[in-house]
């Protein structure tokens, strides 16, 4: 008995170890093209294997091709429709001496699947089929307990094979009880630079082709936000076609949002004051579009309730094309924008523009139109906004820009922008109007120096040519009318450590006492001063112009060119002004007028700490033909009362020559 046992456990030991062995023997590349003929035959399309093929029974029996490709039939793609670097299938032993091929794993390395779609809106998927096999290897059953996907990628390509869109980095479980389905999915992928919980659950499949699903996606970042699919396609071997409803929780990303010398305190309050985003919409499409109807965008944590509505379409016919429409009655542009009390409004609005930008994807031709009755921006309200924008070949092209905003402006832009990402590098045309100058620039640059600089309570009109840099504005080719007053010239401002304003002015008559009053007062003060000292002694009349000069925060040139200035005494005329304010350090390379009755007036100068204690030296040359110009001088200046009186009496001398 002893014996006998023995003899079968010695044939059992032998077969094992022909098991393990056998398949080292054999070189299982002869039988590639076997292999590839029968599965060409099961899917209905050519089946490739460009690398090795391996098979093993024991420990565990598994059969692994590398190099794997799946031919598209259509050939519009000039690609295989499913490529993988190798292709291990382990099989469960029991079902297997049943005739039953279940896969307790499948391992698929760098899988690429491609989906296209034709001009009648079928897939390239539509030919692929199962069909039983003939060779006695090929089981007639199939299941799939496991397929682990370890870097995919899938594809989408428009009826003339142009990729609109793709989703890689995709690695997870896939799982299916049959080739009918249910199927699952559970991974993760990378989307924008980011990586991507994706979970799908489907029902099964049926006699229509048909099919129900659920498909949500999250961010992994921390707070991060999610999107969730619930739908049906229908006609999966035909035209397909999907119906069902998104929803989404966003998260506005604060990394993105504007925080120019914050410091960590504000940036912690920042995070925790991002807007969350409510998104709910109707989805429609087939394989040549998708529509999203009723879209629905709330944002909550910023105080009152703000709702967005629109509808949005997407087509890949020749290239990925996006349609977006959205409106709103009200927004906190402030809040959502988590701006700070020193942003400057434009600012805002720009990001805000750039984050609905960037919703959208980086590669399609895309094309938005935003009606907005009115925002809180700036602090202020503005109303009666309208966006239209576009985004082609890389450039983001405002096509429209309308807004009524603070100190009764009404604004009109259109141009191009370079840096879609950031919404920088702004080129255009802008036209704007108003009734306040002084409160328009309060409101828009949130710098007491530009309103000080240019300051005008009157009406009040710009055209020119608008750049936008990344902390610059540049404002060239400008035709302007300020306080009944028409202008050419040009404006530069930079802000950072330092603001800097460059402004170019010429006129046929500019009043100075509308534009630059403290200004104005200033220098009159420093043309009749006996030292620069005495220019700053604290006088009332000249203390706000001294403290603009000597501002420490920001820096100011002017350029004027007139052929005639009103000071408020005796018109100037021929004037030419180039004074810059250098932290605190007045520099004038000229300085010159002459009047009506006939006085000429020169004067450069080099005075460090105008606001405190000036030092310097002012060179000027004054010259008067008659009594009459010299007494225009004195006039001009606004001597106080007795060193008024005193210059009159040398009045008679002229005509005379000062130096």
């Amino acid at each position: 008995m002893s014996n006998g046992l023995l003899y079968i456990a010695s044939l059992i030991v032998l077969a094992l170890a022909a098991l393990f062995a056998v398949p080292h023997f054999i070189d299982w590349n002869g039988y590639r093209g076997v292999f590839e003929e029968e599965a060409t035959r099961i899917l209905g399309r050519q089946v490739r294997v460009g690398g090795d093929v391996n098979v093993r029974l024991l420990p565990a029996p598994y059969v692994r091709f590398d190099k794997l490709r799946i031919a598209d039939i259509t050939g519009n793609l000039g690609k295989p429709f499913f490529s993988a670097d190798s292709f291990t299938m382990r099989l469960s032993v029991p079902p297997l001496l049943k005739g039953v091929l279940e896969a307790n794993e499948v391992e698929l390395k760098r899988p690429v699947v491609r989906l296209a779609v034709d001009s009648e809106g079928t897939g390239n998927w539509r030919q692929l089929s199962i069909a039983p096999g003939t060779l006695p290897f090929v089981p007639a059953d199939v299941a799939l307990q496991s397929v682990k996907i370890v870097d995919g990628m899938v594809v989408f390509h428009g009826p003339r094979g142009v990729g609109f869109a793709q989703l890689d980095g995709l690695n997870g479980e896939f799982k299916a009880d049959s080739l009918k389905g249910p199927f699952s999915f559970k991974g993760h992928a990378k989307w924008k630079d980011q990586q991507r919980e994706v979970r799908v659950v489907t029902g099964d499949m049926d006699s229509q082709g048909g099919i129900r699903f659920k498909a949500s996606v999250r961010s992994d970042a921390n707070r991060g936000s999610a999107y969730s699919v619930d739908g049906r396609f229908t006609d999966l071997k035909g035209q397909p076609r999907l119906e069902g409803d998104v929803t989404a929780k966003l998260y506005l990303d604060p990394a993105r949002m504007p925080k120019a010398q914050a410091s960590d305190d504000a940036t912690q309050v920042r995070t925790a004051e991002a807007p969350l985003v409510d998104f709910k919409a109707n989805i429609a499409g087939d394989a040549k579009k998708l529509e999203l109807e009723d879209i629905s965008i709330s944002f909550e944590s910023v105080g009152q309730p703000q709702l967005v509505t629109g509808a949005a379409k997407a087509m890949w016919q020749d290239a990925l094309s996006i349609d977006l429409n959205l409106a709103s009655r009200w927004l906190d542009l402030d809040k959502i924008g988590v701006s700070s009390a020193s942003q400057s409004p434009f600012d805002t609005a720009r990001d805000f523009i750039s984050a609905l930008m960037q919703a959208l994807p980086a590669d399609a031709e895309s094309n938005l139109r935003f009606d907005l009755d009115q925002a809180n921006l700036g602090g202020e309200a503005v109303s009666g906004i309208r966006i239209e924008v576009a985004r082609s070949k890389g450039m983001l092209l405002v096509n429209d820009l309308r807004a009524s905003l603070p100190g009764g402006s009404q604004l009109a832009l259109d141009g191009t922008v370079a840096d879609v990402e950031k919404a920088r590098g702004f080129q255009g045309e802008l036209a704007l109007r108003g009734t306040s100058l002084t409160r328009f620039l309060n409101w828009a640059s949130k710098d007491p120096a530009i309103a000080e600089a240019v300051r005008s309570e009157g009406p009040f009109s710009v055209q020119g040519r608008l750049g936008l840099g990344k902390s610059s504005i540049d404002l060239t080719d400008v035709g302007a009318e300020i306080g009944g007053t028409p202008l050419t010239g040009e404006v530069h401002y930079s802000a950072g450590e330092r603001t800097r304003l460059a402004i170019v002015l010429e006129g046929h008559e500019i009043d100075a006492t509308k534009l630059w009053p403290a200004g104005v007062s200033y220098l009159k003060g420093m043309l009749v001063a006996s030292t620069p000292e005495d220019a700053s002694s604290g006088e009332m009349e000249h203390a706000d112009g001294a403290r603009w000069f000597g501002s420490y925060n920001a820096d100011v040139t002017l350029n004027l060119k007139a052929g005639k200035l009103l000071t408020g005494g005796q018109p100037l005329r021929d004037v030419g002004l180039d004074v810059t304010i250098d932290q605190g350090r007045l520099l004038m390379p000229t300085f010159k007028f002459v009047t009506d009755d006939g006085l000429t007036f020169e004067l450069e100068g080099n005075v460090a700490d105008v606001s405190g204690k000036p030092h310097g030296i002012l060179r000027w040359i004054l010259a008067a033909p008659a009594p009459s110009a010299a007494s225009a001088f004195v006039q001009l200046v606004n001597l106080p009362e007795e060193q008024k009186n005193v210059a009159m009496r040398l009045v008679d001398l002229a005509p005379l020559r000062l130096a």
